[in-house]
């Protein structure tokens, strides 16, 4: 019988914890202080155990969704790399099934960029197939459902580039000023970041995905292009850290 995700996730938490020099008592006090009182010190020994019934042979102790995060947080390590440890185990066991994984794909899987997959006989890593509700594929009903993932990611991109693009005018202006052809040619570049920033926020809006809010200052630069499809549902991150989207406080 294959360890289960919860022995996965067991072994990482001693790990990370040792790594630190931390004693479980240290772990639960961390916890508590994060408000997680729950993860007490015989919590703890019982994940990091495995303590088994004399019947079933299953743990008595399974690690939570909830658990995992706090997890994470208390140990300073990214939740899903618990569970799937990259770099450290080849395969994990990836429930409902008892179906081992290669642990960068089911890692893959889990973050929203690799299909579901299956181990097949001969070892290969198939996609899983056939129909599922309203869907002709479960790959298709997976790819609807990871697709705001997708739009996240090239909104970060695309701020990403603005950002880069911000820098490059501030500095063309410094060193140049402003009447110069490399401030021009930077301003140019900024304008053209902040207009492939807004066709990917016109995607997002088109499909219902809620959009990040901005500062003021990129909001404003944002509506005065005319790109937007809907300037008004663009939400605005306040200085006192509020979010004001369509006029009202979110």
């Amino acid at each position: 019988m294959h360890p289960s995700l919860s022995d996965v996730v067991a072994a990482e938490v001693r790990k990370h914890r040792e790594r630190l020099g931390m004693t479980r008592e240290d772990l639960a006090a961390r916890c508590a202080a994060i408000g997680y009182p729950e993860l007490s010190y015989a919590a703890i020994t019982n994940i990091e155990t495995g303590r088994k019934h004399k019947e079933t042979g299953k743990r008595r102790r399974e690690v939570t969704v909830d658990e995992l995060m706090v997890l994470g947080y208390a140990l300073a390590v990214p939740p899903l790399l618990l569970a799937f440890p990259v770099g450290t185990l080849d395969d994990v066991p990836v429930p409902p099934h008892n179906n081992l994984l290669s642990t960068y794909f089911a890692w893959r899987w889990a973050a929203g960029h690799e299909v579901p997959g299956v181990r097949t006989e001969d070892g290969r890593i198939a996609e899983a197939g056939g129909p599922l509700g309203q869907y002709e594929d479960i790959v298709d009903a997976w790819r609807a459902a990871a697709y705001p993932l997708e739009l996240y990611m090239e909104h970060q991109a695309a701020a990403d580039a603005l950002r880069v693009a911000i820098r490059e005018q501030n500095f063309a202006r410094r060193g140049y000023g402003e009447e110069s052809e490399e401030h021009r040619a930077a301003n140019a570049a900024r304008l053209d970041a902040f207009r492939a920033l807004a066709k990917v926020l016109n995607k997002m809006m088109r499909e219902g995905v809620q959009v990040p809010a901005f500062t003021p200052d990129w909001a404003e630069e944002l509506k005065s292009l005319d790109i937007l499809d809907r300037p008004e549902a663009l939400p605005v991150l306040m200085p006192d850290g509020k979010i004001v989207r369509g006029g009202a406080e979110a």
